[in-house]
């Protein structure tokens, strides 16, 4: 480019000179077509150069890859349609085959897949979930709306100890998701607490008492 600007500014203060005589002013055209030639035969040159197609690529095959995370090919659970109920959880006295209420065929299709861990219970709908409505006997949980989905009636049965027994059967790990929308701080260390501690508390009291008996995703 700089090289075309160069003749143009060449020919506008050569031209008035040349121009006195028919035959410079033919000698002219052709030193402006014969300059103009080069200079995009040089710029044209210069792009080629620049935009060279060749590469390389050395494959080390003896030599071990960075290590992946198993857990990030993990896996999604949420009160969401049919995800959890009749999805998952179709209770105890479901004609569906099923152990302790979840399904035989999804356990399955889970298991086959090595489901490395599952997230639970969202996703939006972890943010109004309270574990304690889906823990002990399911004809004393309580039946609460479902604000995020349409306000279905979530009868809290897919609770803490089913989802602990759902990840047992398909061999995978517990994802839990805190409800940080409107829970409490202290309501999830006590979910926490629950879940994990080995020490004799109210809560670990708690987690060893009846575990759930429904009989169906809406009893």
């Amino acid at each position: 480019m700089l090289a075309i600007l160069l003749v143009v500014r060449f020919r506008l203060w050569l031209l008035p000179e040349l121009q006195k005589d028919d035959k410079m002013k033919r000698l002219s055209r052709f030193a402006w077509l014969g300059a103009t030639s080069i200079s995009l035969l040089t710029l044209a040159s210069g792009a080629v150069a620049q935009n060279d197609p060749s590469a390389s690529l050395t494959v080390n095959a003896d030599r071990p890859g960075p290590i992946i995370s198993r857990n990030l090919f993990g896996q999604f659970a949420e009160q969401l349609g049919q995800g959890i109920y009749e999805g998952v959880w179709v209770g105890r006295n479901s004609k569906i085959p099923n152990v302790r209420g979840i399904r035989s065929d999804v356990v399955r299709a889970l298991r086959a897949l090595k489901v490395p861990n599952v997230r639970w219970p969202g996703g939006c709908f972890a943010d109004q979930y309270h574990w304690r409505n889906g823990i002990g006997p399911g004809a004393k949980r309580p039946a609460t709306y479902n604000i995020n989905w349409g306000d279905p009636v979530e009868p809290n049965q897919f609770g803490t100890q089913e989802y602990m027994d759902f990840i047992g059967q398909i061999g995978s790990e517990a994802n839990i998701t805190a409800n940080v929308g409107s829970g409490t701080v202290q309501e999830a260390a006590d979910w926490l607490e629950y879940l994990t501690t080995d020490k004799p508390t109210t809560l670990a009291k708690e987690r060893a008492g009846p575990s759930s008996a429904c009989s169906g995703p809406g009893s």
